[in-house]
């Protein structure tokens, strides 16, 4: 499913944020970022119209990165960073509900309840060495504004194209100049060799393909389903941060992992016995 890359690739994004913050500023980083879509919006028009893409990008893009790349800046590991902004899944069901009246499917809750009892359980050690409530909050309040910007995205019926994305990340560019004219802070001070190379790649590979995958993929599946396959992100950004950091996993977050994955599986709705049929179609 290419929802699931999407979650994928957003996992591997965390790690270009964590290190794209060595030697620079959360806010300059993120400015960055965004300028990279000045070099294709020349190019590519949106075929949204430009308001929407303004308050979606508010939401989506602006308030969602800054809060969590600020989380991050507070020291935050990646795992539990994702693990408090996994909450995304809740709110986009619950905008969604009120903005586009979505319906609440009785698997799609079960299957996210199972999964959410599978990710306390994965962070069963990992919740007792948070500190601070400043971190914890702007993770949160990215969470936030993604369930908005997602549930706005449905509810304008903005599509996955290239030209959309590009302007979507104008448009937060635009709020991020704002923001650091506001802060009064030095852009050249903060732009390194390190900052240009992982905002380059944040930008192409989170703001682009996964956001592309994942638009696409909402538009053939149900909300819930969507959302349950964000309950995978600490997961993978745990397995991350084991291969990149050497972070070691305990017991705890091998049965959380377990359990997680077995409620999306149940919350899409996929069967056991429909994988063997269409394995056994495809000899």
């Amino acid at each position: 499913m290419i929802a699931f890359l999407s979650v994928f690739l957003w996992a591997v994004n965390a790690i270009f944020l964590k290190e794209g913050l060595v030697g620079s500023n959360s806010s300059v980083f993120n400015w960055v970022r965004f300028s990279f879509a000045l070099l294709f919006m020349p190019f590519f028009r949106p075929s949204a119209v430009w308001w929407q893409l303004v308050l979606v990008s508010l939401f989506w893009n602006f308030i969602n990165f800054n809060s969590f790349v600020l989380g991050l800046d507070e020291g935050l590991s990646i795992t539990k960073a994702t693990a408090i902004y996994q909450t995304n899944a809740f709110f986009g069901l619950i905008f969604c509900f009120l903005l586009n009246k979505d319906k609440l499917s009785r698997r799609g809750l079960i299957g996210m309840t199972i999964s959410f009892f599978g990710v306390s359980i994965f962070l069963q050690d990992g919740w007792q060495d948070l500190s601070g409530t400043i971190s914890e909050l702007l993770i949160l309040t990215a969470g936030l504004s993604w369930g908005v910007g997602f549930a706005l995205m449905k509810k304008f019926n903005i599509k996955a194209d290239f030209g959309n994305l590009v302007w979507l990340s104008f448009y937060a560019f635009v709020f991020q100049s704002i923001f650091l004219a506001v802060q009064g802070e030095s852009i050249t001070e903060f732009i390194t060799t390190n900052t240009l190379l992982y905002a380059s790649l944040a930008f192409f590979l989170g703001s682009i393909a996964a956001n592309s995958l994942w638009l696409r993929s909402s538009q053939y599946y149900r909300v819930s389903t969507m959302t349950g396959l964000i309950l995978l992100l600490p997961i993978l950004t745990g397995c991350f941060g084991y291969l990149v950091y050497n972070d070691h996993l305990t017991t705890y977050e091998l049965v959380g992992a377990l359990l997680t994955l077995a409620g999306v599986v149940y919350n899409s709705g996929v069967k056991i016995q429909d994988l063997f049929q269409r394995k056994a179609k495809a000899i």
